[in-house]
């Protein structure tokens, strides 16, 4: 109804709650409407206009019908008048409690409890709740899936995570997804670490790698090798390494009877001239090649990139590498443990390792190799046949490069030995080394670092050298050989690590070329029952000795992949070097 006021209750309500009343004002217009309703109430009101809504009256019980009444006395219409009066009284008072009831909330909502939202039409409280934001989809997974560790996505990685809640957070930590991710994010450490000698980048992304690590929780970071000390300036001491030089054998006799220029001499340490081993400081403090890793390690492999599985294969191709990767729990310490190569990281892009030397020192570089088959020989002489298929069981490593001359030096220091190189730089290939002067030095090796160390078997250094190529030549197109595939036609070798020259499809620099390499096997002069294993085919000590790659003064014909010599195993010249393997036992 309307009032003097111009409002209904209802509508001074919606005006305050919608701000077109302020509070005091909406407090004495409804204070002014409660009070016209309450002396309103006892008249009787017009019934052309209810209070708020017209309201039917009941109809009358049908009656028999009565006698007409006497006429009533004069007294009898007051209480009639009153009664009616009663019954209008009612709605008002309901009317006014009503009032009092949303005055109150309003009043209540004005001290800082707001009105109840009112849902849109349709809406239901189940919808509203279904605004609640819903658990965070795992990260790892969608990482790990776009395989991308560039700084722009370990970035955004790390920022994501920080915003997770710590209940999420650990329940990621518990997933498998969260396993995969460690034992990758380990695997990248690994990798930066044998990088960063010639990649000074690597320490940077090693570093970010912990980070981000350290931040999620991945165990057995802790553990992961720190930047490598810088080399000593002067030899150590050889009581340091009496004990692994009484675990070789005898080294080749320390007089022999005049040298000729250029050999391989051993003479006591006290016969030592300071000039005689002119290393130079800028050569100490660059380091060696075996610390770094090749010049295109950072691509994988194309024949390990299609090679089928070992079941399947079929000549010429290297067995897929194994699908399921061995579980790391920690980063190996590059220490003398012997755990630094592992099968696993065959299947990686940068399959390369090291491992410590008992000094703190670094091994040299090694490339793990996945297993497989191939075809060992050729038609072109009579001594690479028959032609036949020769299968590698398991993962071996084999060096990255020839051995230099630094390397072997940490050798001849430590077994009292003076070892004087015709081409004497750090970074030079170590020659003059007879196959027996290679035999001690890998079982030194071995004792220094707590792996296995050893010469490849012919067959081993073949699958090496072909990866996975079945051409006559292992480097450049298979069928011609240019400067730039190998050094050969040459006057001297060149060093090691010499980026001039391309690596086969292992990542090998010089695996033919620059200095031929010494084998385990004896010289037979052809495949007549060798192993299909790729097992060495040994003999007695005074057989010749195979070498393998041929050398810088040779020409193409020496270079190709299945060619091979036999010579005499106290050989020490010019042309003749080393490469290792080191055996993998995961």
């Amino acid at each position: 109804m309307n009032t003097r006021v111009g409002k209904t209750p209802r509508q001074l309500a919606r005006d305050y709650y919608n701000g077109v009343l302020g509070f005091t004002e909406y407090r004495d217009l409804r204070r002014r409407l409660i009070e016209e309703i309450t002396r309103s109430a006892p008249d009787r009101p017009d019934p052309t206009r209810p209070l708020v809504r017209e309201v039917a009256a009941p109809a009358p019980e049908p009656r028999e019908p009565a006698p007409p009444p006497a006429p009533p006395p004069a007294p009898a219409s007051a209480p009639a008048h009153k009664s009616a009066a009663a019954a209008w009284l009612l709605p008002g008072v309901g009317l006014i409690v009503a009032a009092l009831a949303i005055g109150w909330l309003l009043l209540s909502g004005e001290h800082g409890t707001p009105p109840a939202r009112q849902l849109p039409a349709g809406q239901t409280a189940a919808g509203t709740a279904s605004e609640t934001p819903a658990p965070p989809p795992s990260l790892l997974n969608r990482f790990l899936a776009a395989n991308d560790w560039k700084y722009e996505a370990l970035a955004a990685l790390t920022l994501s995570w920080s915003e997770l809640q710590p209940r999420d957070q650990q329940a990621i930590r518990d997933s498998a997804a969260f396993r995969a991710f460690s034992e990758r994010l380990r695997e990248r450490v690994l990798e930066q670490q044998a990088l960063q000698d010639i990649d000074k980048s690597a320490i940077r992304r090693k570093q970010n790698l912990l980070s981000l690590g350290q931040q999620m929780g991945v165990p057995g970071l802790e553990s992961a090798p720190s930047a490598p000390a810088a080399p000593a300036t002067s030899a150590p001491p050889v009581a340091q390494h009496v004990p692994v030089a009484s675990k070789a054998p005898p080294p080749v006799s320390a007089t022999p009877a005049s040298p000729a220029p250029g050999t391989h001499a051993a003479v006591p340490v006290a016969a030592r001239s300071p000039a005689a081993e002119p290393e130079s400081a800028a050569a100490a403090a660059a380091g060696t090649p075996e610390a770094g890793v090749p010049a295109g390690a950072q691509k994988s492999s194309p024949a390990a990139a299609t090679a089928p599985r070992e079941d399947k294969a079929v000549a010429g191709v290297p067995a897929a590498r194994q699908a399921e990767k061995a579980a790391a729990t920690a980063v190996p310490a590059h220490t003398a443990s012997g755990d630094a190569c592992r099968a696993s990281l065959a299947n990686t892009r940068k399959p390369a390792c090291w491992d410590r030397l008992k000094d703190g020192s670094r091994g040299p570089l090694m490339i793990v190799l996945p297993a497989g088959r191939f075809q060992m020989g050729s038609t072109r002489e009579a001594s690479e046949q028959p032609v036949h298929t020769v299968t590698i069981a398991r993962p071996f490593a084999i060096s990255a490069y020839e051995v230099s001359v630094a390397a072997y030096r940490k050798f001849c220091r430590a077994t009292g030995l003076h070892c004087v190189f015709p081409w004497p730089a750090a970074r030079d290939p170590a020659v003059n080394l007879s196959w027996k002067d290679a035999q001690s030095y890998v079982h030194w090796l071995s004792g220094a670092t707590g792996a296995t160390y050893r010469l490849p078997t012919e067959a081993e250094w073949e699958y090496a050298a072909r990866a996975g190529s079945s051409a006559e030549y292992p480097v450049g197109d298979g069928t011609t050989l240019l400067p730039s595939d190998a050094r050969f036609n040459a006057s001297s070798p060149m060093p090691v690590d010499d980026r001039s020259v391309n690596v086969n499809g292992f990542h090998l620099r010089h695996i033919v070329g620059n200095v031929r390499e010494w084998v385990q096997d004896a010289w037979y002069g052809n495949y007549q029952g060798a192993p299909a294993d790729g097992r060495a085919r040994n003999g007695t000590g005074s057989m010749r000795r195979v070498v393998r790659g041929g050398s810088y003064a040779d020409d193409a014909n020496r270079l190709r992949a299945s060619a091979r010599a036999g010579i005499n195993p106290d050989t020490r010249d010019r042309q003749t070097g080393l490469r290792l393997v080191r055996e993998i036992s995961d």
